[in-house]
């Protein structure tokens, strides 16, 4: 794959996974980072962010993960009312 690595630029190309996972590479002021997106399990109407260094396990607490909540309008907020990065982003739904 081919990363555009100039500041601020979306990566080029977006992959998948896990079906429904949607998966893409951003740089901001110099710092790389994955950014994840999945629909929660049981509801259409939620689906999490997740955002972490590039390479980062999706089991360790490194995660920065945001709740966007649409069932009345657009919430969006941070998993546990926490924006650093120490969530574990195969535990977003607990």
């Amino acid at each position: 794959m081919t990363y555009n690595n100039k500041i601020g630029k979306e990566e080029q190309d977006q992959r998948t996974y896990e079906n429904d996972l949607e998966a893409r590479r951003v740089t901001t002021v110099g710092t790389s980072y994955d950014i994840l997106i999945k629909t929660k399990t049981t509801d259409i109407n939620i689906f999490y962010i997740g955002k972490a260094l590039i390479g980062s396990n999706t089991s360790n607490a490194v995660w920065q993960i945001k709740i966007v909540d649409k069932t009345l309008g657009t919430e969006i907020t941070f998993k546990n009312n926490v924006s650093t990065f120490t969530q574990i982003w195969n535990n977003r739904e607990i």
